[in-house]
């Protein structure tokens, strides 16, 4: 099938009805094609357009510099873990099931008996083992309120002079404070590993235990934390600049 390259004129065209008919059916074929082929062509350019215009006028966490080469522009090889296999009579089968659950986490036993009804049921009932089965569950943090107990004496010299002597605490590292380390430990780790902002984590704090713990309480508490981890910058700066430089 070739398109018509030059102009048609009544002088050109056959005189049979029948060679007309072909010639017509030809042309439209044709069309229907070049019709295809430009709509293909639009729909491309379109989404070319779309992408252009998302990068140009997207919004900042969209917008992408024109400069700036295309970060994923060859292909990522994404690493397979090998699966586990088990010998089974001579060749290899792939491991079915769930996978194991880590041996180090901690352990809670809870037993599952036969109730005094079933006992009951039969004359007599003798254990003879037991079976196990695993289950990983999750427990939510929970504030609690530690109570500082300074305990007060009243000590006396060889001389006869008494005096009051009360025990040392720091229950807070924080001045005028009733904050514990582990809860000031938890709002950095928050913010700054998580990325949680402080008007979330005052959300979160308040649906879990039922705390009302202020904005302004948790910003004064980052911020006098932060300043008690001052002295360790120099430290950090150190350690960061002596790996970078050390690597290079």
């Amino acid at each position: 099938m070739q398109l018509l390259t030059a102009p048609v004129d009544r002088a050109s065209l056959p005189d049979d009805v029948e060679a007309l008919k072909d010639m017509l059916v030809e042309v439209s074929t044709a069309f229907q094609a070049l019709k295809q082929q430009a709509n293909a062509q639009m729909l491309s350019l379109a989404a070319q357009l779309a992408e252009f215009k998302r990068r140009v006028f997207g919004g900042r966490g969209e917008a992408l510099s024109m400069l700036q080469p295309e970060l994923w522009g060859e292909a990522v090889q994404i690493p397979v873990p090998p699966e586990a296999f088990e010998q089974v009579k001579g060749h290899r089968r792939r491991r079915s099931g769930r996978p194991a659950i880590d041996a180090d986490l901690p352990r809670q036993r809870i037993e599952h008996d036969l109730s005094e009804q079933d006992k009951a049921s039969f004359k007599r009932v003798v254990r003879i083992g037991q079976e196990i089965s695993e289950t990983l569950e999750y427990t939510p943090a929970k504030l609690e309120v530690l109570q500082h107990v300074r305990l007060k004496y009243r000590c006396e010299d060889e001389a006869g002079r008494s005096t009051i002597r009360t025990a040392w605490a720091q229950p807070s590292p924080l001045a005028r404070s009733n904050a514990g380390a582990g809860l000031l430990a938890h709002v950095m780790v928050s913010k700054y590993c998580d990325h949680n902002p402080l008007a979330r984590l005052e959300r979160v704090l308040a649906r879990h235990d039922g705390v009302r713990i202020s904005r302004q309480t948790l910003c004064d508490w980052t911020l006098g934390s932060a300043h008690l981890l001052m002295p360790l910058m120099p430290v950090l700066r150190r350690y960061v600049l002596g790996a970078y430089f050390g690597s290079s």
